[in-house]
């Protein structure tokens, strides 16, 4: 067996207080049953070819695997990239872990994928860094492209075909004032950080 990251100790600390870890195909799950007070746990375990264990235990803990939520239409207004299980991707998960190919958005906790919660402290940390670096600087550098079509649509004071759509116009909304509470607790942190200088 092999555990996640740092954790082989807790496994093996499980292990030497009598926990079992037995495999079983998807084809013969385990049968759960009550026995008087306590309940026996009925496995074919593949390591042993199919040897089938009755285990007595107190406690039969369900665990499932951690899926990602579907939410297609914060996807598709923010063109962020998602990997084939589902996750968010990040740009390079070693070099920039929390941006994004979307300049100013970023990814944290689980959003990227199943994580611990020393390690989605850990990246809502450094995503709200980069957030306040944005924010201390004081203005945004935008593409040429990007800045070209803003000064001409400014311009003809025509509304973008997307925008004249209210349905459209509400995810907007509600998405910036995400963007607000997010930015507000990066001004505290750059705030807290300014006071303990």
């Amino acid at each position: 067996m092999r555990t996640y990251g740092k954790y082989e100790l807790l496994y093996l600390d499980a292990l030497n207080n009598g926990s079992v870890f037995l495999k079983y195909s998807n084809d013969t799950p385990p049968v759960v049953e009550k026995a008087g007070e306590r309940m026996r746990v009925k496995v074919r375990d593949q390591l042993t070819h199919g040897e089938e264990f009755e285990i007595e235990v107190d406690l039969v803990v369900l665990v499932t695997g951690m899926v990602p939520r579907k939410n297609e239409e914060l996807a598709d207004i923010l063109k962020l990239p998602i990997g084939m299980d589902g996750f968010y991707n990040e740009i390079h998960p070693k070099l920039r872990p929390v941006e994004t190919v979307i300049d100013g958005v970023f990814i944290a906790g689980a959003s990227q994928g199943p994580k611990t919660l020393a390690e989605s402290a850990a990246s809502s940390l450094a995503a709200v860094s980069k957030s306040a670096a944005l924010l201390m600087k004081g203005y945004v550098d935008l593409e040429p492209l990007i800045a070209a079509r803003a000064v001409r649509r400014k311009r003809s004071k025509a509304p973008a075909p997307m925008m004249r759509s209210r349905k459209w116009q509400s995810r907007v909304a509600r998405l910036l004032g995400s963007f607000r509470l997010c930015a507000r607790a990066a001004e505290h942190v750059c705030r807290c950080v300014l006071r303990a200088q």
